[in-house]
């Protein structure tokens, strides 16, 4: 995704696409998924990611100036529409 960022909060809100999905491809209702993140630097070992149905991707759990992961793997998720 080639998200970076060197500490305090992470950009756009922790929004991690440029542009939302397209609306064929939104779920109906928020879906939120577990993605596995580098622990390095942080207490974290994964972090949620929530599909909202504006077509929005959100990190949630990372930003504070100690959980800023320097990965995100986004590798096989998926969720139902």
């Amino acid at each position: 995704v080639g998200i970076t960022y060197s500490g305090g909060a992470a950009p756009n809100n922790s929004r991690i696409n440029a542009t939302t999905l397209p609306v064929n491809a939104r779920p109906s209702t928020k879906r939120t998924i577990t993605c596995a993140c580098s622990v390095v630097t942080t207490t974290l070992s994964s972090v949620k990611l929530d599909i909202n149905s504006d077509g929005t991707l959100v990190l949630i759990g990372i930003g504070s100036s100690n959980e800023n992961p320097p990965w995100v793997s986004l590798n096989g998720t998926f969720c139902s529409l």
